[in-house]
């Protein structure tokens, strides 16, 4: 699928955009990534541009973004504050390229930095298979990335590599690299899913006229959830709610596999209210394979843009 393109000291993988639509991949539960692990970590960068330091990827606000000064072969190490089962890394606001590709390295030691990773991802195209959407006015662009591991790791490198015609540097907004919570159940067949915030202005005149200011509206996940283990909702979920609170933005993928629709069903957002946590009458198999009382709970994120 990919052709090795040796630029720079790695040959990593470039592909041409998809040809048709691919098949989304098997169906999964939504994927939350909280950004508080890397914003804990010290960011260092192979590059950077001294008016967009690294550190802006730590920053939420998707326009304040870290660019380098070269677009093959870049980097950002992370050294976390604490050991963390790091799976997932997630990053929004980046360029539209159609070569873009990056990479995850989790690394045993500091001394194993850029040499011996313990767990790597290879090189994937940052679209999903390879399929760039054409939607208007639609972003910030938002991507994912993960690998299987559940062991504690505490030095970690992405890379990016951009071996396109005319690029000359990288650009992303916000980076989160940590250990993604996806529950052992999908959201409520009969919750409200996905609605559009309007910020469009209307002002009308004494004379009949009505005088516009058309704005891109944002994105809302309603996500609410029946029924989960105790583990899942208190543990996980509401440390999740804990932390982030309502000025703490978080990733979320409706459907991680999916590639045509990948883009409209992922976003970098903010929780819009407060979260209750309310115990139900059942009980159902926890996450670690007990038995306990089921708990409900909803979550509203809006999209960040």
């Amino acid at each position: 699928m990919y052709a090795a393109l040796p630029i720079g000291s790695f040959p990593y993988a470039s592909a041409a955009l998809a040809s048709g639509i691919p098949a989304d991949g098997t169906a999964e539960s939504p994927l939350i990534l909280s950004p508080r692990d890397s914003d804990l970590a010290t960011m260092t960068a192979s590059t950077a541009v001294s008016s967009l330091p690294v550190t802006n990827l730590q920053n939420q606000e998707p326009s304040k973004v870290w660019r380098s000064t070269s677009a093959t072969d870049q980097y950002v190490d992370l050294v976390f504050a604490s050991d963390v089962a790091i799976n997932t890394v997630a990053m929004s606001a980046f360029g539209r390229s159609a070569s873009l590709v990056w990479r995850l390295e989790l690394y045993a030691s500091a001394s194993d930095v850029g040499t011996t990773a313990a767990v790597d991802s290879g090189w994937q195209p940052v679209w999903p298979q390879s399929y760039r959407h054409n939607d208007a006015d639609f972003g910030p662009e938002v991507a994912l990335l993960r690998v299987t591991n559940s062991a504690l790791y505490r030095y970690a490198r992405v890379r990016l590599s951009d071996p396109g015609v005319d690029v000359t540097y990288i650009e992303v907004g916000r980076l989160a690299v940590g250990a993604a919570i996806q529950f052992s159940v999908k959201v409520d067949v009969e919750g409200v899913g996905l609605s559009f915030v309007p910020n469009d202005t209307a002002e009308p005149n004494g004379w009949g006229q009505i005088f516009t200011d058309p704005r891109p509206a944002q994105r809302q996940f309603n996500l609410p959830w029946t029924a989960v283990g105790q583990r899942e909702a208190v543990a996980a979920a509401g440390e999740l709610g804990r932390l982030r609170g309502m000025g703490g933005d978080v990733f979320c993928f409706l459907e991680p596999a999916a590639v045509e629709l990948f883009h409209k069903l992922s976003l970098q957002g903010l929780f819009v209210a407060r979260h209750d946590f309310q115990t139900r009458p059942l009980f159902l198999t926890d996450s670690d394979g007990q038995t306990r009382q089921a708990w409900g709970f909803v979550f509203n994120l809006i999209q960040k843009r």
